[in-house]
């Protein structure tokens, strides 16, 4: 197969045994209009400002867009109807990645309607229990004025009157609409959803509280809402809940430990249910170790000017959206153009999806991502006000990042061989090598890396404490194959284990592989 497609900035870093597809390249190299650019603006920004991996700045901006536009718009997608825009989305980092500082960044819109919309709700409120007692004191009287009637035969109807109009009288007590939920019970979530907005999000970093036990028995429910269907749950000694057209972004980001432990498992309820499978995944390389602050960078004010301009966007549209009901969203639809973008994309994981494929382990997300980029495409379309139907620079703006999702998804899921393994853990240790021996050169101080006698070496004890490999025997396999390509070489430096590092050899190896 060709190379993968890219976007202009946005990270495409593919696994080493990636799905690709061949691509438009002349398509690929006229300037983005203005609209569409302003995302790789924005991520520049981001990453400028936080040292943070693209890929987590990615992630959380479509989720946003996600929470802004869910309850506005449906997408139609081709091939497959109408449906929600909603995302799922799984970030895999580590900690220190600053996760918590890019959510705040780019949900700060978001959290900040949910504050005021809270505080103006209790500000209603403030008379709300005072009202309800003199309301339960006119039911009363009326009640006691009805009682004596009865009792004297005498006429009912100007009493009935009254009662009816009191009862209509009673007092509401204000809910805000609230789009925001961290680390809630499904119960919850989906009794905030009945009673406070039918469109919300599902907000986590550093808990796999979704996925525990006491939310087993709901997690299909979760899936159900991302396909479109109604929130109908009934259970004994609990009121029912029912919201008819619901719409739930979900933004999770775990460390690479809880992900691979614990939803990794084929046989894990969320993999079961199809509940994983709907998630658009991400796993970025790590920045930590190579976010070095330049002295003349101190204090500057950094250039955020393009994320305000998506946030004065995304505040529109969520301030929009509580004024519209559910069955007034806008449906959102592929030019004849996109929709072969579309139909490429689908065709091409179709055909690996039998025996002997590349996708055939991952069949189960394999089978939703041409979903899942109609609704990324919709919602690019619609958040940058990009007029009529989804354009073609949309839709391939929208496949690459399905792409790269499916290749993730197979990276963290999928039954890889051992020699897959083995590579894919060899370009990420390549990865972490060069990175420390940046530092070593730009910094001009001993870390992980040192020199000596113009030669740089790595001990090789830190490198099983620090390094990014564990246990133990995955370094081993992955300096073995690094070893072969003349990239490292093992020896000895006194009493110590060390590895000779080659940044010239480090250079020839394809940094698209990097896992």
């Amino acid at each position: 197969m060709n190379a993968p497609l890219k976007s202009p900035h946005w990270s495409t870093r593919m696994g080493p045994s990636g799905f690709k597809l061949n691509q438009r390249p002349t398509l690929e190299k006229q300037v983005l209009p203005l609209e569409l650019s302003l995302l790789d603006d924005i991520v520049k920004e981001i990453v400028d400002a936080t040292s943070a991996p693209p890929e987590l700045t990615e992630a959380t901006l479509l989720g946003a867009m996600s929470i802004a536009c869910q309850h506005l718009i449906d997408v139609d997608c081709p091939g497959g109807g109408r449906g929600p825009t909603s995302l799922f989305l799984l970030s895999s980092a580590d900690s220190g990645e600053r996760k918590s500082t890019i959510e705040n960044f780019i949900f700060k819109p978001i959290f900040d309607i949910d504050h005021r919309n809270r505080l103006k709700a209790e500000k209603d409120n403030q008379l709300f229990d005072r009202d309800m007692m003199v309301w339960k004191a006119k039911v009363n009287q009326v009640r006691k004025e009805l009682d004596a009637a009865l009792r004297d035969s005498s006429p009912l109807g100007e009493i009935e009157d009254r009662l009816a109009d009191v009862l209509r009288s009673k007092p509401t007590r204000t809910v805000a609409p609230r789009f925001i939920y961290r680390d809630e019970s499904i119960r919850n979530l989906q009794i905030g959803m009945a009673t406070s907005w039918p469109s919300a999000a599902l907000v986590a970093s550093e808990s796999t509280g979704l996925f525990s036990s006491r939310n087993a028995e709901s997690l299909p429910s979760l899936s159900a809402i991302w396909d479109g269907r109604p929130i109908d749950v009934g259970r004994a000694k609990m009121p029912p809940i029912y919201v008819p057209s619901p719409r739930l972004t979900i933004s999770l980001m775990l460390q690479p430990l809880m992900i691979r432990g614990y939803l990794g498992k084929q046989t894990g309820i969320a993999r079961i249910s199809g509940l994983l499978a709907r998630f658009w995944v991400v796993e970025p390389l790590s920045t930590q170790g190579s976010r070095q602050i330049h002295p003349s960078q101190m204090g500057d004010p950094k250039n955020t000017e393009a994320t305000k301009r998506l946030h004065q966007r995304l505040l529109q549209y969520l301030e929009a959206s509580t004024q519209r009901k559910s069955d007034q969203r806008t449906v959102v639809r592929f030019s004849p153009q996109a929709q072969q973008i579309w139909l490429e994309l689908y065709n091409a994981v179709e055909s690996e999806l039998g025996a002997g494929g590349s996708l055939v382990d991952v069949k189960d997300c394999a089978s939703k991502i041409a979903n899942i980029m109609s609704r990324i495409a919709a919602l690019i379309h619609y958040s940058l006000g990009r007029p009529g139907d989804i354009d073609v620079k949309t839709a391939l703006y929208a496949r690459t990042l399905s792409i790269k999702s499916l290749n993730n998804f197979k990276q963290l899921f999928g039954i890889r061989s051992h020699e897959e393994i083995t590579q894919a853990n060899a370009m990420r240790l390549n990865k972490f090598l060069t990175d420390k021996v940046t530092i070593l050169m730009n910094g001009g101080f001993l870390g992980m890396a040192k020199s000596l006698n113009g030669e740089i070496y790595f001990e090789k004890s830190e490198l099983e404490n620090g390094g990014p490999l564990r246990p133990k025997a995955l370094l081993d396999d992955a300096l073995a194959q690094l070893a072969a390509r003349g990239v490292v070489a093992l020896t000895t430096l006194g009493r110590k284990n060390v590895v000779r590092f080659s940044p010239q050899a480090s250079a020839q190896l394809p940094r698209s592989d990097a896992g």
